[in-house]
């Protein structure tokens, strides 16, 4: 499985960015049990970002998922998203997560 995290920040400097990702505020645990996978957030406390100015930084976090599945067991809609086509044995399926910041 490979996951791929998106991060879209506004009123914030890349020096700020760059800190939330140093902190792994945007790291995914993953806890495999069985058939199943559960992906947390590795940072379970989102503080609220801050600019240099005391203003709120809103953020909008994007999953994508690259998972193998054998070909065509994979419904066209799925809870994690939409399955765009065969890759070599490979659907790709997309989570779009909003941290509400």
């Amino acid at each position: 499985m490979l996951a791929e995290t998106h991060i879209q920040i506004w009123n914030a400097s890349p020096e700020i960015l760059d800190c939330l990702i140093e902190k792994q505020r945007y790291t995914i645990d993953m806890l495999r049990t069985g058939d199943a996978f559960q992906l947390t957030s590795k940072v379970k406390e989102r503080k609220t970002i801050k600019n240099r100015d005391n203003q709120d930084c809103q953020e909008v976090v994007g999953l994508k998922l690259v998972v193998p599945v054998p070909q065509n067991t994979l419904p066209v809609n799925t809870e994690i998203g939409h399955a765009v086509g065969d890759y070599s044995g490979c659907s790709e399926g997309e989570i779009r997560v909003n941290s509400g910041q």
